[in-house]
């Protein structure tokens, strides 16, 4: 029970890092890309927490799962690929796109993390601006 409260906080204060890189930006793309260049640069800091965060959250619906329940990091993701995907887009159009996104930058966080790349604050930032949504 504790460990899921910490796991919860920890979501919370990702989520919260992330919204205050977001909104530094009146683009909708700059914007999210500016939320998961933190979520990468979060993890980098607080790995301990990043790590007990997405061991402890367990299975997570991207299409229809309740953002409250998910804490803010969860919520910034949605809000974010609402924001660059065409509002035609189908509800699992949507879910695949947020799953890309959600594994790009989880993915090279763990991988700088474990040491299979560089902590380079550049090379992240390309990484993820690489990915054009919208």
């Amino acid at each position: 029970l504790l460990l899921d409260a910490m796991a919860m906080a920890a979501l919370e204060q990702l989520g919260q890092d992330q919204a205050a890189s977001a909104a530094a930006h009146t683009s909708p793309r700059a914007a999210f890309e500016r939320v998961g260049i933190s979520y990468v640069q979060w993890a980098l800091a607080n790995p301990a927490l990043f790590r007990l965060a997405f061991t402890r959250c367990g299975l997570v619906d991207l299409r229809d799962g309740d953002p409250d329940a998910l804490g803010e990091a969860f919520r910034q993701l949605a809000n974010g690929i609402a924001s660059v995907m065409p509002s035609t887009m189908s509800a699992d159009d949507r879910m695949v796109a947020a799953l890309h996104a959600w594994s790009l930058v989880h993915g090279l966080a763990l991988l700088i993390l474990d040491g299979q790349v560089a902590n380079d604050p550049k090379l992240i930032e390309r990484v993820v601006t690489m990915a054009r949504f919208g």
